[in-house]
């Protein structure tokens, strides 16, 4: 996952979305935890949060469907690991135990975390502060106490000990390698320990979104000005255009190629094709002044349907193939109609449509049902 923007007013900011292995659930980070949708009808059946309800800006789901991980919204920076099925936070790892050393004084902030694709106890999350961390979970805990160990290197920093924003970083399909990318245009590739294999751009502009295809033998790269297809073989350069993006998405089982572009003008999504990076499809979004905007995507696994994040809390499930929307669920939608409802009757379909409720949506719906007993 890479680079996202922040929403300044509204309840509920939709920062990432993440699909369970199979496609039939779907994680949705936001500024109130992570809630879980079901696919088919974008329903919410469960919330993920932690006691200081802390917003979640990226966040992926094992390769086991067991556990969900999380980085946190916040100068202190930090991940969050939770139990899919009972919901409870297993733990929460804090900036500090991710820092090479104490001296450390960069930025904690985190925009990308993702699980290996083979081990659903290694995941992977990279820093602001140009640190790369493999986290793996420990089910007894290690000799501190701790649930967790992990392998920590500056991933990128120059010779002068600066620090490079790290904006994403993705597992090679087998879970035995990664690649991680920048703001000071470079592109890398490492096995789990640290050690760099080679770096596979270096000196374009900032870097913010890398992605595999599903085979693993092309790996397409997004930068503010350009979108590129190395061979992850040869390492020969496949195709490049000049028109760059925030967010890159491979489509499972399918040659296209799905980038998002906030960074210039309204939002938009381009639809590439895989073999020589042509576009075949183009959707704007809504015009920027409305403070709405496509704020992440992902394909379905079974390809074709691509799930798209409006910042305000909408999702919509859109057919690439017809270039039409399917069906659209929206938190914010739910909340407004639920707090103008007057009767227990018109907000009973809404409450099992939302699932877990907000303390405040709580309050109101309470205060709703006292009115009409």
């Amino acid at each position: 996952m890479a680079a996202s923007k922040s929403k300044p007013t509204g309840d509920i900011i939709l920062y990432d979305l993440q699909h369970f292995g199979d496609g039939s659930k779907l994680l949705y980070a936001s500024s109130d935890g992570i809630f879980l949708c079901d696919t088919k009808n974008l329903g919410i059946i469960g919330h993920y949060k932690d006691e200081n309800r802390r917003g979640i800006n990226r966040t992926a789901i094992s390769c086991d469907s067991n556990r969900i991980v999380g980085t946190v919204v916040s100068r202190e920076g930090g991940v969050n690991v939770w139990d899919v099925e009972s919901r409870e936070l297993l733990f929460h790892i804090p900036h500090n135990e991710l820092r090479i050393n104490w001296s450390d004084t960069g930025d904690t902030r985190r925009y990308s975390i993702t699980f290996s694709p083979s081990d659903p106890d290694v995941f992977s999350t990279a820093c602001w502060d140009g640190t790369v961390s493999v986290i793996t979970i420990t089910s007894t805990g290690n000799s501190s106490g701790n649930s967790f160990t992990h392998k920590t290197w500056a991933a990128h920093r120059d010779y002068k000990c600066d620090y490079h924003w790290v904006w994403c970083i993705t597992f090679n399909t087998v879970g035995t390698e990664l690649v991680s990318c920048a703001d000071n245009g470079t592109a890398k590739w490492w096995d789990l320990k640290g050690n760099l294999i080679t770096g596979l751009i270096k000196g374009e502009n900032e870097i913010y979104s890398v992605a595999f295809n599903t085979d693993g033998t092309k790996l397409v790269i997004v930068g503010a000005e350009f979108t590129k297809c190395i061979s992850f073989i040869t390492g020969e350069e496949l195709w490049k255009n000049s028109e760059g993006g925030s967010e890159v998405k491979c489509e499972p089982h399918g040659g296209r190629v799905a980038v998002l572009d906030w960074l210039s003008g309204p939002s938009l999504i381009r639809i590439l094709d895989g073999e020589d990076g042509s576009v075949l499809k183009e959707c704007v979004g809504p015009p920027e002044e409305e403070g709405n905007w496509f704020q992440s995507i992902n394909f379905h696994p079974e390809g074709s349907y691509l799930m798209v994040g409006y910042s305000m809390g909408t999702i919509i499930k859109f057919n690439i193939n017809q270039n039409e929307s399917i069906e659209h669920f929206s938190v914010r939608e739910v909340n407004e109609k639920i707090k103008g409802a007057k009767k227990w009757e018109e907000i009973g379909e809404y409450i099992g449509k939302v699932g877990p409720l907000s303390e405040e949506i709580q309050t109101i719906v309470k205060g709703i049902i006292d009115e009409t007993v």
